[in-house]
């Protein structure tokens, strides 16, 4: 009889598809990963190197391409050509070459720096973590994990640590 029972609920339950939360959590993230690749913009364009070239801003998320609504949502608010990072390649060269970025979008040439955000997690419902960080030039780069929470007025990000 209880056999029944659970097999009847999950039956239900798949029956339905995805739930609502399911699908508040998948806006969440792209959200969060918007203003985490945000955040890691405004954070390197500190460090950055202002003599090297910088044309172009790959973005990866995870050890991919962002969703297309992040990539869409970050270019409004960017004043750089933004390309996925499977339109990028990184040039492994002369470290010598300090002056010259090492990412570099593959069909035009163009040089910039990868922007990225990983492990992203959702410490509660209305919390999480997430690194993020930048990589024009092994001595131009780094990486901080960040923490926020989501408030009245939308996501934010807290704190950032380097890490």
């Amino acid at each position: 009889m209880l056999r029944s029972l659970l097999a009847l609920l999950l039956l239900g339950a798949c029956a339905h598809g995805p739930t609502t939360s399911t699908a508040v959590r998948y806006a969440a993230t792209d959200e969060v990963t918007t203003l985490a690749l945000r955040e890691s913009i405004t954070r390197s364009l500190r460090d950055v190197r202002r003599g090297a070239d910088l044309e172009v801003v790959c973005v990866r998320v995870q050890a991919g391409d962002p969703p297309p609504a992040v990539l869409s949502a970050l270019a409004e608010s960017v004043p750089f050509a933004l390309r996925p990072f499977s339109s990028c390649r990184i040039e492994r060269g002369e470290l010598s070459a300090f002056d010259r970025a090492q990412v570099v979008e593959a069909e035009t040439g163009r040089r910039g720096m990868e922007i990225f955000t990983e492990s992203l997690v959702f410490t509660s419902a209305t919390a999480f973590t997430v690194r993020v960080g930048f990589f024009q030039h092994p001595d131009v780069s780094g990486q901080w994990m960040c923490a926020g929470r989501q408030t009245s007025s939308g996501w934010r990000v807290d704190r950032c640590d380097d890490e």
